[in-house]
């Protein structure tokens, strides 16, 4: 498993200079989109509230990641590279 780690670090993504302002315009859209559906009362409720945030983050940063890294583990065993 440590070798397809180090295959897997070695790897790199190129784009052209045309698809990274593709790209960059894609996730401007999609990161107005959201912002456009925040508002004051969202910010009040996570002061009065920060359990939310907490979860979100730890969401995010924890277990996101370690349920792929499960996921990713399980299909290696699985599907024969």
């Amino acid at each position: 498993m440590y070798e397809s780690l180090q295959a897997l670090d070695n790897l790199r993504l190129n784009f052209a200079s045309h698809d990274t302002h593709i790209l960059n315009i894609i996730l401007a859209c999609v990161m107005f989109g959201v912002a456009l559906d925040i508002k004051i009362n969202d910010f009040k409720q996570l002061l009065k509230n920060p359990k939310i945030l907490l979860i979100g983050m730890f969401s995010q940063g924890i277990a996101l990641p370690a349920a792929t890294f499960l996921l990713v583990s399980l299909l290696h065993n699985v599907i024969p590279s």
